[in-house]
């Protein structure tokens, strides 16, 4: 009897939507990428910055709505950790956005 594999739901922080440091040629790939390339149908609901509490709120819409067969959660130590300034702020203050970033 064969296993039908309806698909992969990769869940998580960036690491599964960036390769660091960037991609220096066409081969090196996510492992979402890796995955489609073998013939694994995927569905990369990744997001960049997500906290835990914000994907246990979210998670029946963004993977359990799309009735995957198989979930990669993909989540490190940033991720469960609270954060003690707003996003918003921590953005402009010390994120990708900010100043220092910008001019180093």
């Amino acid at each position: 009897m064969a296993f039908i594999v309806s698909a992969i739901c990769i869940y998580g922080n960036s690491v599964g939507l960036k390769i660091r440091p960037p991609r220096s040629n066409p081969e090196e790939k996510t492992y979402s990428e890796r995955l489609r390339a073998l013939g694994w149908p995927v569905i990369n609901c990744a997001r960049a910055g997500i906290l835990i509490s914000e994907a246990y709120r979210t998670f029946d819409d963004d993977v359990i709505a799309r009735f995957p067969c198989s979930v990669v959660f993909n989540f490190g130590v940033v991720e469960c950790s609270r954060r003690r300034v707003p996003r918003a702020v921590w953005r402009r203050s010390c994120g990708p956005e900010s100043f220092l970033n910008h001019h180093l």
